[in-house]
């Protein structure tokens, strides 16, 4: 499947949706060979080997390389076959292979064309295939933050919180309304950040309060939603603990909203009471 994807890569006649159904189909053979290894409990052992030669062989290479192909637009083919690719990266990377330190080296290459992606889809329109795409995406990157792939350098030299938003933001900094973001993606990203809090990823108040502005939009957007309910408000609490100027906190939004929470008609009173002691905690902070 490796030489099958490089060939189709390096022809030249291979071109549009032939090219991008190649590429997919080749990505889901490896991904289903590599959920075998996350999952299976027969013959794990012959998989892993597979998979660690598939790494020896330059695998991760060749998946980046695929991932590169895509250079931006709204084709559901092009964006399913991104999935694809990005869903052999996912499972590859839930492993645990004798030659993990391919892995590691290779960890900073696929965080970078991640965050490629990223940029390409901020001018895309979200629908289904674009937004199951970020979500995966935002889930490989978790998974090599929890397994310490990346350094805290490598993540503040690049800038990536500013690179991972600005794909929920319009052209003139303002979030995305509910017509243009997923509440899948949100979800996938609050859960990525939040494992930075374990890894001591962040620099100080500053990017708190950019993840702090990210939650209360999603709460405000997506707030129906429990797992984006839960993820933000755990956040809010953790920040509590970490942020020093508690104006950050203030000035997030969290306030409206929370506020705007409680006059949800799908929320039950017990949480809405806490909501209201969370709004409390926030204007009184010192």
């Amino acid at each position: 499947m490796l030489d099958f994807l490089t060939a189709t890569m390096n022809d030249v006649n291979c071109t549009g949706d032939i090219r991008f159904n190649c590429i997919g189909w080749a990505a889901r053979v490896i991904r289903c060979v590599a959920q075998k290894g996350v999952y299976a409990a027969d013959n794990k052992d012959i998989i892993l080997k597979i998979l660690a030669s598939a790494l020896d062989y330059g695998g991760l290479d060749v998946l980046v390389n695929a991932s590169e192909e895509y250079i931006g637009g709204n084709n559901a083919v092009e964006l399913n076959a991104l999935s694809a690719v990005w869903c052999a990266l996912l499972h590859i990377y839930l492993l645990s292979l004798k030659n993990e330190c391919i892995m590691k080296e290779k960890a900073n290459a696929v965080f970078e064309t991640g965050i490629d992606v990223f940029s390409h889809l901020k001018l895309v329109s979200i629908g289904n295939a674009s937004s199951s795409l970020l979500g995966i995406i935002f889930n490989t990157l978790e998974t090599i933050v929890r397994k310490q792939y990346v350094t805290k350098n490598f993540i503040q030299t690049n800038h990536f919180i500013s690179k991972c938003l600005d794909v929920f933001k319009k052209d003139n900094g303002t979030w995305k309304d509910d017509k243009e973001v997923f509440p899948q993606p949100a979800a996938r990203a609050i859960s990525f950040f939040s494992s930075w809090r374990y890894f001591d990823l962040f620099n100080g108040d500053s990017d708190y309060g950019m993840i702090l502005s990210f939650c209360a939009f999603a709460l405000k957007t997506f707030g129906t939603d429990k797992v984006i309910r839960n993820s933000g408000i755990r956040f809010l609490n953790a920040s509590f603990s970490f942020v020093r100027n508690r104006n950050i906190i203030k000035r997030s939004g969290f306030m409206e909203a929370l506020g705007f929470l409680l006059g949800s008609n799908e929320i039950d009173e017990d949480e809405k009471r806490r909501f209201g002691a969370l709004i409390g905690k926030i204007a009184t902070l010192p």
